[in-house]
């Protein structure tokens, strides 16, 4: 009897023991399987990303592409491309906003901050196409059979309309660009998205500069155009055969109207059918003087 009793303490401190390795097995097995559900979500999270910037890089490309036939005057091929661009963004959107393993991931510092960048950047490059899309819809009216743009002056007029209309569609596409002041910072951004944040923002900002400038120079069309009411011009002919000056003599005058858009040649003949009351005081501009100095 005292020979089992004294055994008891054994048994006791054996079954400690197993339960001891029992919970240090089930801790371990935990942090695996936490381990492995995060190896999942960043494993995911990758193949999403890639997925996306696999598609924004063939948007830029597409966008580039739609610019330069734009430039050119392609307005039809560069309407396609847009359209290519616009839904390779909007793939992408959907992947970097609704993705399940990407919401999750996105609660983590240093990728939280990628993600927004990355959502940003994605948000500006579908609003930059978008803008595109409708300017090129603004210059339908000017397209002609091949597909090319031009400002005509048919009858001597020129289509107010669609030149207003192009106008107010830039000056209003300029001013939701930001400027170059205006892009975000890159702290704790990593290499890849931090350039596509960088060329993005140069990009809109570059773009917001050029459409300003046509914008102005649009503005500049209706206002000589008589959209503001008359306007009249005197014009100055020289002819470049006379070599008296650099510049050609002034040897013939006309004078151009405008109003709603259309132009007339009110008078055109020779310098001296100009009467002149006593003689002129010459006060030509910096750049004549420049240009067509002795």
């Amino acid at each position: 009897m005292t020979a089992s009793r004294a055994a008891l303490p054994g048994k006791r401190s054996r079954r400690v023991g197993l339960r001891a390795r029992l919970a240090g097995r089930t801790w371990l097995v935990w942090v695996a399987a936490a381990a492995l559900v995060v190896l999942a979500i960043a494993v995911s999270s990758t193949v999403q990303l890639l997925r996306a910037e696999h598609k924004l890089k063939r948007a830029r490309t597409a966008l580039l592409a739609a610019e330069a036939d734009a430039k050119s005057g392609v307005v039809g091929r560069a309407r396609t491309r847009l359209a290519s661009a616009e839904a390779d963004i909007s793939s992408a959107t959907l992947i970097l906003h609704n993705d399940p393993t990407l919401t999750l991931a996105g609660g983590i510092p240093v990728v939280h901050q990628n993600l927004v960048s990355l959502r940003r950047s994605v948000a500006l490059v579908l609003e930059m196409a978008d803008g595109g899309q409708r300017i090129l819809d603004s210059v339908k009216p000017l397209e002609d059979a091949t597909g090319r743009v031009n400002v005509p002056l048919r009858g001597g007029a020129v289509p107010l309309d669609v030149v207003a209309r192009l106008r107010d569609e830039l000056g209003d596409f300029t001013s939701s660009l930001p400027g170059p002041s205006e892009a975000p910072g890159r702290g704790l951004l990593v290499g890849p998205v931090a350039k596509l944040q960088r060329q993005v923002y140069s990009e809109a900002a570059r773009r917001r500069h050029e459409f300003a400038s046509t914008a102005g120079a649009l503005g500049l069309l209706s206002d000589m155009a008589g959209a503001n009411g008359p306007r009249h011009y005197l014009l100055a002919v020289a002819n470049a055969a006379e070599m008296r000056a650099t510049g050609g003599m002034v040897l013939s005058f006309g004078v151009l109207s405008s109003a709603d858009g259309k132009f007339t040649l009110d008078r055109f003949g020779p310098i001296n059918d100009i009467a002149l009351t006593q003689p002129a005081q010459p006060n030509p501009v910096p750049d004549y003087v420049n240009r067509f100095h002795w």
